[in-house]
C-alpha cells in the first residue's frame, strides 16, 4: 500500500501507513501458515523459518496473535483518523479466521487442515478487498 502510494502520488499518507498494517500481517500469515505443510522438507533442505526455529505450537500461536492484530489494527487507525469508518468493512472477513484459529489453539502437531489453510487465503482476499472498497466509498461520499 505504501508503495501503490509512492508511485501514484510520490508520497505517502497516515492512511497508506494504516493500510499496509494489515496487509503486511496477512501476507505474513499466509506465508506462515503455508510453512507447515513443509516443516519435513523445509528441514532436510537446511532452511530455516519460523515454523523450525519456534516449533509448531509458539509458530501457530505467532499466527494467532498476528490474526487477531490485523482486524484490531484496523479498526485503530479509524478510531486514530487515520483511515475512514468505512475501512472497518475489513475486518468482517476475519470470522473466516475460525478455522485456522481453532487449529492453533489445538494439537498443532496435526496437519494444518485444508479447509483451514482455504480460510485463511479467503480472509486474506475479503480483508483487503473490503478495506478497499470501505476507501473507495468513502472518497465518493465526500
Amino acid at each position: 500500500m505504501i508503495g501503490t502510494a509512492l508511485v501514484q502520488d510520490g508520497s505517502w499518507s497516515r492512511a497508506a501507513v494504516a493500510a499496509s498494517i494489515p496487509a503486511f500481517l496477512m501476507t505474513f500469515n499466509l506465508l506462515l501458515l503455508n510453512e507447515f505443510p513443509d516443516e519435513d522438507a523445509d528441514r532436510k533442505g537446511g532452511r530455516k523459518n519460523l515454523v523450525l526455529l519456534l516449533g509448531r505450537k509458539p509458530a501457530a500461536m505467532v499466527y494467532a496473535a498476528a490474526a487477531v492484530a490485523t482486524p484490531i489494527s484496523i479498526a485503530i487507525a479509524v478510531i486514530v483518523g487515520w483511515l475512514p469508518a468505512f475501512a472497518l468493512l475489513g475486518t468482517l472477513p476475519s470470522l473466516l479466521l475460525a478455522k485456522p484459529l481453532q487449529w492453533a489453539a489445538g494439537d498443532t502437531d496435526q496437519p494444518v487442515p485444508i479447509p483451514a489453510m482455504g480460510a485463511n487465503v479467503a480472509w486474506n482476499l475479503a480483508t483487503n478487498t473490503l478495506i478497499a472498497v470501505g476507501l473507495i466509498v468513502a472518497i465518493l461520499l465526500q
